[in-house]
């Protein structure tokens, strides 16, 4: 029985020892691994609220096209806001909606906007907030009114 050990075979056993390797590796992959999944789930709602605010302007569109000027920009606005759907902030949208008729032509260039204020839930996403629009726009072409 050897009661010292030389040092260089005391440093060799500790350099191949492995009882805690996994331990720390996992402890150093687990930030990276949450950052990763977090932000993939950042980037989906970011592209879902995107998606709700492009729908909610055609809609609107669609609805001030199919009642043929017989209403009004406050109305299509309205309109918008009920198809905000899936949308955390909806009161925070600001929806514009222009229908004016041309006196001219008899025509009418409809364009139905919404701006919404993106909040990141994470707080280390770097923007932190993002501006998004959704925007449509249709044509109506007035059948001309005769002279009785």
């Amino acid at each position: 029985m050897k009661l010292f050990r030389h040092p260089c075979t005391m440093a060799g056993r500790l350099f191949r020892a492995d009882s805690g390797s996994v331990a720390v590796q996992f402890g150093l992959m687990l930030p990276v691994m949450f950052t990763m999944l977090f932000g993939i789930m950042e980037m989906g709602r970011l592209g879902f609220t995107q998606m709700a605010l492009q729908h909610a302007a055609e809609e609107a569109t669609r609805y001030a096209i199919v009642r043929e000027g017989q209403i009004t920009p406050s109305e299509i606005e309205d309109f918008a806001a009920t198809k905000l759907t899936g949308v955390l902030n909806r009161d925070t949208a600001v929806i514009t909606a222009t229908a004016p008729i041309d006196p001219v032509t008899g025509t009418s260039l409809i364009s139905v906007a919404v701006n919404y204020r993106f909040e990141f839930i994470l707080p280390f996403i770097p923007p932190g907030s993002m501006d998004l629009i959704g925007d449509s726009s249709g044509f109506i072409a007035f059948p001309p009114v005769l002279p009785n």
